[in-house]
């Protein structure tokens, strides 16, 4: 690992680094790091952060058949010092979860996002750290040894008009055995006391999801925010041009379907072999309430909470990725393999 911990000390030398103009940083992570007796299945890395900038572009690189995931999070101490660590529990992330904020995800084979230009994530009042996990793959091969899993940031020193933050839906529980077309509902309340326009948002579920969707529930009347088909790789679909903006007393709602032909139930986890279902929103505020929203979450249990139960007139399509969505516009125009 002694290349890895050179590499490491020089990312930590230039990340940061004052610049009156905006500047790129690169993170990288050898995929070494996951291949072996020790491998590990999400592998983190921690790098100081400047105080007070933005990061205004995410632009993830891994080759084929590298890595499963990336994400970023910040913190003000990550979970462990040393140069690269074993981070599947996501509380191993950083030392104070409660403080921790996500930044952005991705996975295998999508394109990056760049923030709308009077935007961006702010990176904090103090300095802190930012933190690159990569949820690796166990059928790594000896080709793929001097490949990196990485992605470029670029920063800039001026404040947008508004700072974007992160909220994450997700569910817990477990998919039945045997069963298809079975459905997992989250759905919670706006949290915050103004209005925020939505920027950006992904849809995300592991191998047996076959629909996911989000929508808007305003005084009864559903509005789609997206439907996807899982099995594509995870795009973060920018949406800023469509104006659609989330109120206090809204309800932001998210259905994920599953086709599970094995005999034993999968349940909702971080490894390869779990399930997900995950709407990672992207809205953005003044800078005055950024630190009041990061890292707000909301979750329920696939076998306790159920649309049915709580809504009336769900919409038919909720489990249907066919008609005039988001990514089928972008995959007419764009070439975009389904996940492997």
């Amino acid at each position: 690992m002694s290349g890895l911990c050179l590499l490491v000390a020089l990312t930590l030398s230039n990340i940061g680094s004052a610049k009156s103009q905006n500047y790129h940083e690169v993170l990288r992570m050898p995929l070494s790091s996951f291949m072996g007796p020790d491998r590990f299945q999400y592998g983190c890395l921690s790098v100081p952060l400047k105080s007070d900038e933005y990061i205004v572009d995410f632009q993830p690189h891994s080759p084929p058949g590298g890595v499963h995931h990336m994400a970023l999070y910040s913190c003000e101490e990550p979970y462990e010092r040393q140069s690269v660590w074993e981070c599947i529990d996501p509380k191993h992330i950083c030392k104070d979860n409660a403080k921790k904020s996500a930044l952005f995800a991705w996975n295998l084979g999508a394109p990056g996002w760049t923030l709308p230009a009077y935007t961006g994530i702010n990176t904090g009042k103090s300095s802190k750290y930012l933190i690159f996990q990569i949820h690796g793959r166990t059928d790594l091969k000896e080709y793929h040894m001097d490949k990196y899993a990485s992605v470029t940031l670029e920063f800039t020193a001026e404040r947008p008009p508004l700072d974007t933050v992160l909220k994450v839906y997700g569910i817990g529980g477990y998919i039945p055995a045997n069963t298809l077309g079975f459905t997992t509902d989250v759905a919670c309340p706006w949290h915050i006391n103004i209005s925020a326009p939505i920027i950006g948002y992904a849809l995300h579920t592991h191998d047996y999801g076959v629909a996911t969707s989000a929508y808007l529930i305003r005084n009864g009347t559903w509005i789609e925010i997206g439907r996807v088909d899982p099995r594509y790789a995870m795009l973060t679909y920018d949406i800023a041009d469509r104006e659609l903006h989330v109120h206090p007393g809204d309800i932001v709602a998210t259905r994920c379907t599953y086709n599970n032909h094995r005999t034993t139930d999968v349940q909702m986890g971080f490894r390869h072999s779990d399930e997900m279902c995950n709407l990672l929103l992207h809205y953005a505020v003044p800078h005055s309430y950024a630190d009041q929203t990061k890292m707000t979450q909301c979750s329920k249990n696939a076998q306790e909470f159920h649309w049915e139960d709580v809504f009336d007139n769900i919409p038919p399509l909720a489990s249907d990725v066919s008609g005039d969505t988001d990514q089928n516009r972008y995959l007419k125009t764009h070439h975009l393999a389904k996940k492997v």
